[in-house]
């Protein structure tokens, strides 16, 4: 039976689950394995062979720092195994009322976080109603009741359309209209002034994350191991001094932030204490802006500008304002949550933020405490063991002999390779998340034409031998000097897209418009609207890809391999994908990113270039999913707009960044790089690759 569409109800909260899975990450502990005991493993075998003859005192102090660091480690995954356990507890009794709703043509499949399994019938379906705060699905045999508070925005989407377009006569509606404007006032009842400064604290310590943590355990095994080595091998005052200035400043910067945090507390709680009892909170939501009314100050957010909304079991946070619920009712709280999901999307989280106070300052002294002792030990062992610059590590080694050595390098390293961009700061590497907002291109430009924005306008520079300039004919329009004068297409424009013969466009009110040989029409020569309810669109030669508000991801045109026969072609605009993100592509090749940050390639693969061996495919007809943990992707450049002012019909010399590769950003933040003179010789052909701006000529 063909699946038609699914969505999550997912009661665990965000930061559990976020906690949860730095639990389960051990690179940090594979890391400190390899460091210490392959060094010391090293040393011993030297020593066995009589390299290190007489070298006894320095091989006990490398034993002795790699017990020091199994110790550490020990501390370490023993705060990782206690913290996932519990988060492990927490998250299976919260999943228990969890569900995956999956709709089919005759029925609604739902699996639950429990195992248990059921099918709805749309025929069994008595009566579906729809409130600001729930959907109630009742139905002879069994039925739901799911609270929107854990359903995302495109969850509540996919419910409310699907019940309207299966049971459209038992579908009821109790919504107030989304473009009405909203207002809400709270009040605060006896007991909500401490409980407001105790949620407000605990919010400002998940924002903070200053304390105590597993990751942070995890930085202080590998800073033990490097001062234990370098500091108990070689105990110079130089090596001493700037290791305590490594772990001082790491304790500084955390004290620093423990300041912050009390001095924003103690702010927060002379706030509340100077507020009115009888004073309200207002929050007005219209359709351009959130304004929230406390009794000494007014704050706006439009609500473009909206990036994340945070909301606990007593508070919401919008950009990090903090609103207490208060007396709020359940109403009010529900149609607060539904606006600020519609205008924020992927950027609402819901957490519960339960932890005391007392128990994060007791994590962040601990952490102190540890490090000052790294400190006092390593003035120690100086102290006891004062070797100055020059001296050898065993009598009767010269310091010429050792400064021989230390200049020794190790062959047979890889080197990691550079790829060329022309404007680094662009790619918006040190992002968090990927916004749609930072992939608009504003300047395209290939062998015939230059398409770009300017305040909004959208102006063209072309021969318009395919009728790009949406004029109505074919004429170029060379002025008297040889060139081709700028000619304005549209305004309102955010984002242009460009193939080899047609012209793609996104403007404000998120509309799809084109011009030229478009993909999957009959070519048109004035700028014709193609869709609506678009959030980006790119190009290859002779393809598109467009990707709508619901995640869906539609294709239309051929997709070419490099010798220019035909990959696939689609018959006009054709659904492709869904539950994406993001869509990129290149010359011959696309590529698009999941909501759960998975990568899909298609296309040509002649040098690896869809993240598989060229040698096991050679083009992809059909999407396949290549990698996870992609925050974004780039296809055959690093970049988003162009950097040349012309078309490129005169240019000799090919753009040196350019080339048949495709350039990812894993969720980490490292960046990796497959296809044209990349291999890494194995099945996994993505290799991780470092930038250098280019200079763009």
């Amino acid at each position: 039976m063909e699946k038609m569409d699914e969505f999550t109800y997912d009661t665990v909260p965000d930061n559990y689950r976020e906690k949860y899975e730095k639990c389960q990450k051990n690179r940090i502990d594979a890391f400190v394995i390899v460091a210490g005991y392959g060094v010391l493993l090293i040393a011993v075998m030297l020593q066995a062979v009589g390299v290190l003859a007489g070298w006894r005192p320095v091989l006990a102090m490398m034993a002795l720092a790699a017990v020091a660091e199994a110790v550490v480690l020990g501390i370490v995954r023993l705060c990782y195994h206690c913290s996932g356990k519990k988060l492990a507890a927490l998250i299976r009794s919260r999943e228990q009322s969890s569900l995956v709703g999956t709709f089919y043509p005759d029925y609604l499949f739902v699996a639950y976080g429990d195992g248990r399994k059921e099918s709805i019938s749309y025929s069994d379906i008595t009566a579906v109603r729809e409130t600001e705060a729930y959907f109630d699905i009742c139905s002879g045999a069994a039925g739901l009741r799911l609270d929107k508070k854990y359903l995302g925005r495109d969850g509540i989407l996919c419910l409310r359309n699907k019940m309207k377009k299966h049971c459209p006569h038992k579908y009821t509606c109790g919504l107030l209209p989304e473009d009405e404007p909203l207002c809400i006032e709270i009040g605060w009842g006896e007991g909500d002034r401490e409980q407001a400064v105790e949620c407000a604290s605990m919010y400002m310590l998940y924002r903070l994350r200053y304390y105590y943590s597993e990751k942070r355990a995890g930085f202080a095994s590998v800073l033990a191991a490097a001062v234990f080595f370098m500091n108990i091998s070689n105990p110079m005052l130089t090596v001493t001094v700037c290791m305590c200035l490594i772990v001082g400043v790491s304790m500084l910067i955390m004290l620093v932030r423990w300041l912050v945090f009390w001095l924003t507390l103690k702010a927060t709680k002379k706030n509340y204490a100077n507020r009115p009892q009888d004073a309200k909170t207002i929050v007005e939501l219209s359709a351009e802006e959130l304004v929230i009314h406390t009794y000494n100050r007014v704050i706006g957010l439009p609500l473009d500008k909206l990036e994340s909304v945070t909301e606990g079991e007593r508070f919401f946070a919008v950009n990090d304002q903090f609103i207490f619920k208060g007396d709020m009712s359940g109403e009010e709280q529900s149609v607060l949550r539904g606006r600020l999901k519609k205008y924020c999307r992927e950027g609402f989280r819901y957490i519960d933020a339960a932890d005391p106070v007392r128990n994060q300052q007791i994590r962040s002294a601990v952490s102190l405490v540890v490090q000052l002792l790294f400190i006092i030990l390593i003035i120690l062992n100086y102290h006891a063991h004062p070797l100055r610059t020059g001296e050898s590590f065993k009598s009767g080694t010269a310091p010429e002999e050792r400064q021989g050595k230390s200049e020794e390098k190790t062959d047979g390293v890889p080197a990691v390779p550079y790829v060329d961009t022309p404007d680094k700061d662009a790619l918006h590497l040190g992002s968090r998340e990927l916004r749609i907002e930072d992939c608009y291109c504003g300047n395209a430009v290939n062998l015939s034409s230059r398409f770009y924005i300017e305040n909004g306008i959208l102006y063209g520079i072309s021969a318009n031998e395919h009728g790009e300039l949406g004029r109505g004919d074919t004429d170029g329009h060379i002025n008297a000097r040889g060139y081709y004068p700028p000619y304005e297409i549209a305004d309102g424009v955010k984002h242009v897209a460009l193939g080899k013969y047609f012209m793609l466009f996104i403007n404000e009110d998120n509309e799809l418009w084109g011009t030229g040989d478009i993909p999957g029409t009959e070519g048109k020569m004035k700028v014709t609207k193609l869709m609506d309810h678009v959030r980006f669109a790119a190009c290859t030669e002779e393809a598109m890809a467009v990707l709508k508000e619901d995640g869906t991801v539609w294709c239309g045109g051929t997709v070419k391999d490099l010798s220019g026969a035909g990959i696939v072609s689609y018959n006009g605009l054709e659904q492709t994908l869904s539950h994406m993100k993001y869509v990129t592509a290149g010359q011959n090749t696309l590529a698009a990113i999941s909501d759960d940050n998975v990568l899909w390639t298609w296309g040509d693969n002649s040098y690896g270039q869809c993240g598989l061996p060229a040698a096991k495919e050679k083009v992809l007809a059909e999407p396949v999913q290549v990698r996870e943990k992609v925050k974004s992707v780039w296809a055959d450049a690093l970049l988003y707009d162009s950097p040349e002012q012309y078309p490129l019909y005169d240019r000799k010399e090919p753009l040196s960044y350019v080339r048949h590769q495709t350039y990812i950003q894993q969720t980490d933040g490292e960046v990796y790089a497959c296809g044209e003179n990349l291999a890494s010789g194995g099945e996994d052909v993505f290799v991780r690759v470092m930038l250098q701006q280019t200079d763009v000529r």
